[in-house]
């Protein structure tokens, strides 16, 4: 095979590949959240080791969740600024609909 065959066959390649477009997965939905009340921490060893916990809802404002509530609370703990989610969690409600998420279980660093 020539060079110029080769060359004309990647060429085209890519033309149809940029032709074609590029695939993208589209947003599943954006939420606009807010605290509840006061995040609360308590601390639980030194001044800087500290577990904090807050509650938050979210509004869905695009997407497949628009009109949709989010509503949860998490769990963290702090030493100094390394911090480690110990629970998350909540309930999604939506016109026709209930939605309990799952959350990972186990630690995982922020």
């Amino acid at each position: 095979m020539g060079k110029h065959f080769i060359v004309t066959v990647v060429y085209s390649t890519l033309s149809l590949i940029v032709a074609s477009g590029v695939a993208q997965a589209e947003t599943v939905g954006r939420y606009e959240c807010s605290v509840i009340g006061a995040a609360s921490h308590d601390v639980i060893g030194g001044d800087w080791h500290l577990l904090r916990s807050l509650q938050y809802s979210c509004f869905g404002v695009e997407g497949l969740l628009k009109g949709a509530v989010y509503t949860g609370s998490s769990i963290s703990e702090w030493d100094g600024l390394q911090g480690t989610y110990l629970s998350a969690g909540g309930v999604v409600r939506a016109p026709g609909g209930l939605r309990l998420p799952n959350s990972p279980r186990g630690l995982w660093p922020l």
